[in-house]
């Protein structure tokens, strides 16, 4: 994982949901390191608000691992997960979009099943340096939430861009 791209290709996680009333919805989610965290406790999912309020069964789509260490590309598998939107603490003002789940304790469960996720978890210390530069150049934008996702979806999405 040489570039930038391609580290967060494999940060990124895809979630589809579903609610109580039948609805479904679909979104990504990348996974953050927590560096303060014990090791073992340091792994989270981090999302949009909107994107799991309210829904009660996702599925998270993960890139397999090979047992040469690499990730087996179009070979994905899914963990469904019930109560989902119960999993998720989401930032505590109504007009920030970011939610966050842990995840190490999922990846256990994963493991005792025999799949082992292609993962390559960002940390503040990755992010910091494009954030901030990020925001240099479009300070009119100052949500945090808004930054991070636009920096997201730029890199993995690039023909998003000019609709944001």
């Amino acid at each position: 994982m040489s570039t930038p791209t391609k580290q967060l290709l494999y940060s990124s996680v895809r979630i589809e949901t579903k609610s109580l009333d039948g609805s479904t919805g679909c979104g990504t989610s990348f996974v953050f390191r927590d560096q303060t965290s014990p090791p073992g406790q340091d792994l989270f999912l981090v999302s949009n608000k909107h994107v799991v309020e309210g829904t009660d069964t996702c599925h998270i789509f993960f890139t397999s691992q090979g047992q040469d260490g690499q990730p087996k590309l179009g070979e994905p598998f899914f963990v469904r997960s019930d109560m989902f939107s119960a999993q998720w603490h989401g930032h505590p003002t109504a007009s920030v979009d970011v939610a966050v789940m842990p995840l190490s304790w999922q990846l256990d469960l994963i493991a005792k099943d025999g799949q082992i996720p292609f993962l390559r978890p960002i940390s503040l210390g990755d992010i910091a340096p494009v954030f901030l530069e990020t925001l240099t150049l479009q300070p009119q934008s100052c949500s945090w939430a808004f930054q991070m996702g636009c920096l997201m979806n730029s890199i993995i999405f690039p023909s998003s861009v000019a609709a944001i």
